[in-house]
């Protein structure tokens, strides 16, 4: 790989973001996927990291009420690529870089006492409970302990309600489940059997429930 011109596409990525514009939303995000698919990983990594430093993080940590999705041209861009960051096989990946790195520079500004900063955070980003679930499970691998600790605190009030819900006759579509990608699903799936075995069904769910919701998905 030339070293070089993958600086260079870094370089654009950088300037392409900052120029950002609603005039040429449409013509800059084909550029950066065309960089991204001509230069690989390492373009990808660094675009997701630099998206997330233009979003207005410490005001979600306010539980701010002032970022608005319509005036926020970086959120709309980070609203379009987030169904398919979620597929990508990489996507744990990307995420903790991004968000690691924000830590990192102190752009988000993390705290354990931070109530509903993911809840908000999620909702800002207009996620499913299945994407959400997928998203938080994804932060857990965070470097910084403060944002594990919120991770495990919003899994913990999040999956029994979800395993409840998925039981239900309608609960696929519900959660959004039907939207996710099989292989999303997979992921989905895998992560919760691996929470539950290290957490333990009884505080959580209960084993019939647990066995219910499996066998739900191993059907849809």
């Amino acid at each position: 790989m030339n070293l070089n011109a993958v600086s260079l596409a870094i370089a654009q990525i950088s300037f392409t973001l900052k120029s950002l514009s609603k005039k040429n939303f449409n013509s800059s995000t084909i550029e950066i996927a065309n960089l991204i698919s001509e230069h690989g990983f390492e373009v990808e990594r660094h675009f997701y990291r630099t998206l997330v430093t233009y979003l207005d993080l410490e005001s979600i940590e306010q539980n701010s009420t002032s970022i608005k999705r319509s005036e926020n041209i970086h959120l709309t861009y980070w609203l379009q690529e987030l169904p398919s960051l979620i597929s990508k096989s990489n996507f744990v990946t990307l995420i903790c870089y991004a968000f690691d790195t924000a830590g990192t520079q102190k752009s988000l500004k993390l705290s354990s006492h931070i109530n509903g900063f993911l809840t908000s955070l999620c909702k800002l980003f207009k996620l499913t409970r299945a994407q959400e679930l997928l998203f938080v499970f994804a932060l857990r691998n965070s470097i910084h302990t403060e944002l594990q600790q919120l991770t495990h605190e919003h899994i913990e009030q999040r999956l029994p309600d979800f395993i409840r819900i998925a039981s239900g006759d309608n609960g696929i579509n519900e959660l959004g489940l039907a939207e996710l990608s099989v292989e999303a699903v997979h992921s989905l799936v895998l992560l919760i059997q691996q929470y539950i075995s290290n957490e333990s069904i009884e505080p959580l769910t209960t084993t019939e429930d647990y066995e219910r919701f499996l066998d739900v998905l191993r059907k849809g």
